[in-house]
């Protein structure tokens, strides 16, 4: 054996090459959990919520909406005083009226009523006591029906209703996989977290991860595309489908009265109760809020902070959830969501089992030195009456 070198005096750490220094390497891999994904955690997992198989072969469903009959409807034009106890409004939804509907106009306060059914935009009314003068009103003025003029005698009225209205979303194919050879496989790693099982535990959470983004914050139109003669389709999430309540407060100094505006309008439908999805900034926004309201009283305080959970605005009961998947633009976004009706969708089993949520083992092609394993999940979000819901975010 021929000697490489010779040590002369101490030896210290210098008198070793690089390749034969041990290294120090902590067994345990420090793993960065993904964030928690509470709305696909609600949504699979609490009692009562409502989860439906789909069993069109697209993966479209749909569902219909209907509501109590319309009391109002606004001006498509200004009034001009007539100077007289009839006059012309211009309402673009005339179907709303009736012959003999009593109506108040908002701008005057003033009571008329309908003389006759409409069969154009054009409304024709009178004074309530037909002497009064009709008062002016601007574009835009809701007109309110109050009840109807009936005499004594009276006949049925013309039977008058809603349409329901269908409503629809797709299911999204949501795939990953992870692959090792056997060699891989055969072989140690240094630290824990690198075996294929541990890789497919890994791979399900980036697959929750995925999800919940998208049940959120997907703004597509629900569709399909035909790709090599295979369908493609993709559905839309909160972000898509509520349209109706969006609020917006001031970034970094949410007020009070900011705050129960928004809830005025989401709790004027639906019931009394809200899950409030919020990214980190719009949650320290709201404590900000509540901290400007309270006051220590005490001089030994040694703990101090402000951590809600749960909101009474005057309209109704918001519990307040933290989603650290709102990240980036979205961590000034609120998903007010009521709980009674938000659904998840999923495909019916095939003949290898769910197509909710299921791990495929062993899907290599047969003879390959290695694993394969597959994650699927064939889902979507169903939101009835987004008019229900809101979003809350900072212009």
């Amino acid at each position: 054996m021929a000697i490489t070198g010779v040590i002369s005096g101490v030896r210290s750490s210098q008198s070793y090459p690089a390749a034969q220094l041990k290294p120090d390497i902590e067994r345990a891999l420090f793993l960065l959990e993904p964030y928690q994904t509470p709305f696909l955690q609600f949504l699979f997992f609490s009692a009562g919520v409502k989860q439906k198989k789909v069993i069109n072969k697209t993966g479209k469903f749909s569902w219909f909406e209907d509501e109590y009959f319309p009391h109002q409807a606004a001006l498509g034009a200004a009034f001009a005083a007539p100077s007289a106890a009839t006059g012309t409004l211009i309402i673009t939804n005339y179907t709303y009226f009736k012959a003999n509907d009593i109506i108040l106009i908002e701008d005057s306060d003033q009571m008329a009523y309908v003389t006759a059914t409409p069969s154009s935009t054009s409304v024709a009314i009178s004074s309530l006591d037909a002497s009064t003068n009709l008062l002016a009103a601007a574009n835009g003025t809701n007109i309110k029906i109050l009840g109807n003029l009936n005499n004594e005698y009276a006949g049925t009225p013309t039977a008058m209703s809603t349409e329901a209205i269908e409503k629809n979303n797709y299911l999204t194919i949501f795939t990953d996989a992870v692959a090792t050879t056997g060699r891989d496989e055969a072989g140690e790693a240094w630290t824990d977290g690198e075996t294929h099982d541990e890789q497919v535990e890994k791979k399900i959470k980036e697959m929750k991860l995925k999800v919940e983004r998208f049940f959120l914050l997907s703004t597509a139109t629900p569709a399909t595309r035909t790709v090599s003669s295979y369908l493609w389709t993709y559905g839309n999430g909160a972000l898509g489908r509520i349209t109706t309540n969006l609020s917006t407060y001031t970034a970094g100094g949410m007020t009070l009265a900011q705050w129960n505006a928004h809830w005025l309008k989401v709790f004027a439908r639906g019931s009394k109760r809200r899950i409030h999805y919020v990214g980190s900034q719009q949650l320290s926004d709201i404590n900000a809020m509540v901290a400007a309201k309270v006051q220590l009283k005490d001089n030994v305080t040694t703990e101090f902070g402000v951590q809600m959970t749960r909101l009474y605005p005057d309209t109704g009961v918001v519990d307040v959830v933290w989603d650290p998947v709102l990240d980036g633009k979205y961590t000034n976004y609120g998903f007010s969501i009521d709980p009674d009706d938000v659904a998840l969708r999923f495909m019916a089993n095939d003949k290898k089992g769910s197509r909710r949520f299921r791990v495929e083992e062993n899907v290599e092609t047969p003879g390959t030195d290695g694993s394969t394993t597959k994650i699927l999940m064939d889902v979507g979000i169903q939101i009835p009456n987004e008019e229900k819901q809101g979003i809350l975010y900072a212009a």
